[in-house]
């Protein structure tokens, strides 16, 4: 469940770290979290489901097949899946997965796209339209997150704007506090902005309005943490978004690493389009995005 304005941290990050700080941890190893998530998590897919009476219209043809070519992994590397399903099935033929999937949203209108994320969590439902694919598997903030820690940054700290400028304005002091605290040391973090109002973010805004299931009707800013392959934490919201708080998030993505962290739910992949085994076998990454705005870079 989210943080209400007033709570301070994240109940399952609070969990996690109260376990590794007062009991032997499970399987930890020497490799902190940032570094292992980066080097060996493989990440969990989102899945678009088509949900049709029989036939796909004619209309969806041409998002469709965009979404079967980037599903297949083509020419891209999002983690992103694609299922048409025909609701006029017996439930007999459908997976467990498609019948969840179908009795969630017995109500909606057909035919309906659904982007739902690992965590089963709905990101979008609605019809989409072939411009808003590339939108959705890339958007310059997502690139300068993967960018940022694939270069080596041990975590970032992920501030999400709101319309309040005041409030803006005090979490974002607090979140540079944070970060430039690390400058200079192996744990250096990075600083990325989002607002809720950039078009261009409208996409990665939705998949952190769904790492928990009431996050949308929540105003003001939000702090998330992002390390590995742009996995990110539950947020911090109001009166938690202290420095304490922060650094407590620091010291998580920098604490030693044991192997029931990512099965423990704590947060969920974010979509990116991005070589991650690439960067994590030193074989070779993509060019830097050139948009210079928005962000702090780390170790300067």
């Amino acid at each position: 469940m989210p943080r209400t304005p007033n709570a301070t941290v994240p109940i399952a990050l609070l969990s996690l770290l109260l376990t590794l700080g007062q009991i032997a941890p499970l399987a930890a190893c020497d490799i902190p979290v940032c570094e292992y998530a980066l080097r060996y998590w493989s990440r969990s897919d989102y899945t678009v489901y088509y949900i049709h009476d029989g036939t796909e219209a004619p209309v969806d043809a041409e998002v469709n097949a965009l979404l079967r070519h980037i599903a297949e992994g083509k020419e891209n590397y999002a983690n992103l899946r694609f299922v048409s399903v025909n609701a006029t099935l017996g439930q007999a033929s459908l997976t467990p997965e498609v019948r969840y999937v179908l009795e969630s949203n017995r109500e909606i209108d057909k035919p309906r796209h659904l982007l739902i994320s690992p965590k089963g969590h709905t990101v979008f439902s609605g019809r989409l339209a072939v411009n808003d694919i590339q939108a959705l598997i890339s958007s310059p903030k997502t690139a300068i997150l993967a960018d940022m820690l694939s270069r080596g940054a041990h975590g970032v700290v992920l501030l999400l704007t709101d319309s309040d400028e005041a409030q803006n304005a005090a979490a974002r002091e607090t979140a540079r506090e944070v970060v430039d605290a690390t400058r200079g040391t192996e744990a250096r973090m990075g600083l990325v902005e989002v607002s809720r109002q950039d078009p261009r973010e409208l996409w990665l805004v939705r998949q952190l309005l769904a790492v928990e299931t009431d996050l949308v009707g929540i105003r003001g800013p939000m702090v998330f943490g992002v390390y590995g392959r742009c996995h990110v934490t539950e947020p911090y919201l109001g009166k938690g978004i202290s420095a304490t708080n922060l650094a407590a998030l620091a010291k998580f993505m920098n604490g030693p690493c044991t192997c029931d962290i990512k099965d423990a739910n704590l947060g969920v992949d974010l979509i990116s389009d991005w070589v991650w085994e690439a960067h994590a076998s030193g074989t070779g990454a993509p060019p830097r995005p050139t948009e210079p705005g928005g962000y702090v870079t780390f170790g300067e």
